[in-house]
């Protein structure tokens, strides 16, 4: 029997610590933005922060692009005007270089609707779809900013837990699978970075056949964006050879928490 427990992802937070610089009416705040890890054993992929400037209507004032988060650590400057409000909204996720030049976000953003995308192709067994947001509303702006603005999760974390007994027999007997691929139907297709909340239809993600992430019993990890009665099918590979699959339904995905389906066989 398949077993479900969900734990809360409190590993990783990342902050944004804010000082300014003056000129007339025209102020530059530097926003400091840092990752924190609270466990030695936690992996933070975010590389870069995206970031943008917004009126309190939502119209896009400025898209800043992203900065590298070096030595867990990226500054943001944005330039603001005394009395005016503001909404400042931070992404941090992990980006990669195309074989082209450019800069690749596992998920795509919309600046100008201030909308983050699941992503039409995607990986199975990877950390690098964690996600953070944050956002910093400003109401008429006199040259303070709060100490720190903290980025949320906004991803549920899925584990594919193999049945104990047997991953211990087929490692012993070098028979594991080596791959694994996941679909998720039923998660949202958006979210919106101003409102803080899932948007968009229901649609599935196929995330392709990868390799193991060589832990113990762990023969899957996806990453989506939270909702509820999502279903997730998973088939295991031995090369070419598909060895087992498995369908799981009606499964709720929480920002922030990690959903562990446990007790998969590892043989039809």
């Amino acid at each position: 029997m398949k077993a479900l427990s969900y734990i809360a992802l409190a590993f990783a937070a990342i902050f944004i610590a804010a000082s300014c610089v003056v000129e007339d009416q025209l102020v530059t705040v530097e926003y400091n933005v840092s990752s924190v890890q609270t466990r030695s054993s936690d992996v933070v992929t975010a590389n870069y922060v995206w970031y943008a400037l917004y009126d309190l209507n939502g119209r896009l004032l400025k898209d800043y692009g992203i900065k590298p988060i070096i030595d867990g650590n990226a500054n943001c400057p944005v330039s603001m005007i005394k009395g005016q409000s503001y909404r400042v909204v931070f992404v941090a996720q992990h980006y990669s270089l195309s074989p082209g030049g450019d800069m690749l976000s596992s998920y795509p953003i919309s600046a100008s609707q201030a909308r983050l995308s699941m992503p039409a192709v995607a990986h199975a067994n990877s950390d690098d779809y964690d996600l953070f947001r944050g956002i910093d509303t400003v109401i008429e702006y006199n040259g303070e900013r709060p100490e720190k603005v903290i980025l949320d999760r906004i991803v549920s974390q899925v584990n594919i837990l193999a049945d104990t007994d047997e991953w211990d027999v087929a490692k012993t007997a070098g028979l594991l699978p080596d791959s694994s691929e996941l679909t998720l139907s039923g998660v949202p297709e958006a979210y919106d970075l101003l409102a803080g909340t899932v948007a968009g239809a229901e649609v599935t993600v196929n995330f392709e056949k990868s390799g193991l992430m060589g832990t113990d019993y762990l023969l899957g990890r996806v990453y989506s964006l939270a909702s509820d009665d999502i279903t997730v099918t998973v088939g295991l590979y031995d090369g070419y050879n598909k060895v087992n699959g498995v369908t799981v339904y009606n499964l709720d995905l929480e920002e922030n928490r990690r959903i562990n389906i446990s007790g998969m066989s590892l043989t039809e």
